[in-house]
């Protein structure tokens, strides 16, 4: 017999039925009832699992609807058949594509002018706390310089000598153990 809702037969289990239950008029139904039942099943052990019925099957397989495309043009009922949209991916341009020919030159010439003046005015404040911690403690050196600005012993050397230059600092001692005095 092919009954492939029979649970013996996926099982793997020889759950035989007597002869007489396949009996027209033997008095008793094909049913999983009908067969032996002296020992319960364990599901552990490989004990027959109900199987689920058709068409109900777990997540998106028994699911085949397709999602239609996102389409643009008329609205529906208008007689015209929309046209689905062209799927454009964003590209990132590289400074190579973008030619200077096409940059308008007086348009850069101003930016760079701006951001040369805004490095000049941050420069200044710095140079400014130099000459505010110079006159506050008489004198400074390099490592001062550092710890108040937070930078290395290179650009705080760059600092002192600029406001050497511009007559506001003093050079006193040795360039090993130099001191900058307020002018």
């Amino acid at each position: 017999m092919d009954d492939v809702s029979d649970p013996s037969i996926n099982s793997g289990q020889d759950n035989s039925i007597p002869d007489s239950a396949l009996q027209p008029g033997s008095g008793q139904a094909n049913s999983p009832q009908a067969a032996d039942t002296s020992q319960p099943e364990d599901a552990t052990t490989g004990g027959a699992m109900p199987e689920a019925p058709e068409g109900q099957g777990v997540g998106l397989e028994a699911e085949s609807a397709e999602i239609p495309p996102i389409v643009e043009g008329p609205l529906a009922g208008s007689g015209q058949e929309p046209q689905p949209t062209e799927v454009v991916t964003p590209q990132a341009i590289t400074p190579s594509e973008v030619a200077p020919s096409e940059a308008n030159p007086s348009f850069i010439k101003n930016l760079l002018a701006k951001a040369g003046e805004k490095i000049q005015f941050n420069k200044r404040k710095k140079l400014d706390k130099v000459m505010e911690l110079a006159r506050k403690k008489g004198s400074v050196v390099n490592s001062d310089v550092e710890k108040l600005l937070y930078v290395s012993h290179t650009t705080a050397s760059r600092y002192l000598r600029q406001l050497v230059k511009e007559n506001k600092l003093k050079v006193s001692g040795k360039s090993v153990d130099s001191k900058y005095e307020p002018v």
